[in-house]
């Protein structure tokens, strides 16, 4: 909750993962969360200085995972504290405690209201914004079935979330509702702040803090960015290669790592998956490569993706 109040709002840039914990990762948070004191450490959260490139919002380089779930845990108690309590008083302090930790209202007209974390790849935006806002309605199987693989994962973490959270209220719902929200409030964070875009890149491709590994794509993304002279060149990859998810988000399936290999393979020869980052990078991301070569490729890239789900799905 200090966190929160301190820092204000995140955005999560593009070129991080998606949300990608499962099952197992949030029972594992949540698991330790509840079984140990309040005031639980876990971890640190790396975040960019704000920036008016990023909405004036502190950029999350890691810990979107844990702050996301914990914002799916928050939302789930929210909904269910307020179905099964009925004194009004309780009611009223558990929506207004709730939403001033998932929700910034800006102090200027016309006072917009939006979720205190963002992510910047619009259809991730747009699901976890709908659920946060309780815009989308889950029961609705033609609705469901239209979201891409990383936004189903929004869906089922929050019914995950509130399996979780209805078992631990069975029992004593006042007193338990109290307990828990107390304990996700209380959780500590070391935040470290970077001031440049070269420490959050060079710190991104580091990490490995959450036992979801960063994938080849994750990685390859990160690089190619990382090689933009200039913000509007950055940008420009960026819609490239959130293109480029696209195609394979629509297919339902994570083919892009096993793309890119086949890719490389069509093109230069076999390579073992292990060698593939760090060949690119010598080949086609040298220093001395401009952003319109950077950008040609990347444009080749998604040229023969095409091609590739075409194949496979057509």
């Amino acid at each position: 909750s200090s966190l929160c109040r301190q820092l204000e709002k995140f955005i999560i840039p593009p070129f991080q993962r998606p949300y990608a914990w499962r099952q197992k990762q949030i029972n594992e948070l949540w698991t330790s969360i509840i079984n140990n004191d309040s005031g639980y450490f876990i971890g640190n959260i790396v975040l960019l200085d704000k920036s008016i490139e990023m909405q004036n919002r502190y950029v999350v380089i890691d810990g979107q995972q844990r702050l996301l779930t914990i914002s799916l845990l928050l939302l789930t108690i929210k909904n269910i504290g307020l179905k099964l309590t009925t004194k009004i008083e309780t009611r009223n302090q558990l929506r207004e405690n709730i939403n001033q930790l998932l929700f910034y209202k800006e102090d200027q007209y016309p006072f917009n209201i939006s979720p205190k974390i963002l992510p910047s790849k619009l259809n991730l935006k747009k699901i976890y914004s709908d659920l946060i806002m309780q815009k989308i309605n889950i029961n609705n199987s033609a609705l469901i079935e239209e979201l891409d693989q990383n936004q189903l994962t929004f869906i089922k973490n929050y019914q995950l979330a509130d399996n979780l959270v209805s078992q631990f209220l069975a029992e004593n719902v006042e007193l338990n509702l109290e307990k828990i929200i107390n304990k996700l409030t209380s959780v500590v964070f070391v935040a470290v702040i970077c001031d440049s875009d070269n420490d959050a890149f060079n710190i991104f491709a580091g990490l490995n803090t959450t036992s979801v590994e960063l994938s080849l794509a994750d990685l390859l993304k990160n690089a190619i960015l990382q090689t933009a002279k200039t913000i509007i060149s950055r940008n420009q990859l960026d819609c490239l290669w959130q293109e480029l998810e696209n195609e394979f988000e629509q297919t339902k399936l994570s083919l892009l790592p096993l793309f890119l290999r086949s890719q490389w393979t069509s093109k230069k020869g076999l390579i073992a998956t292990n060698n593939l980052l760090e060949t690119i990078k010598k080949e086609k991301l040298t220093k001395n490569k401009n952003d319109k070569e950077i950008k040609a490729y990347l444009e080749q890239m998604l040229a023969d993706a095409k091609i590739y789900t075409a194949c496979h799905f057509d």
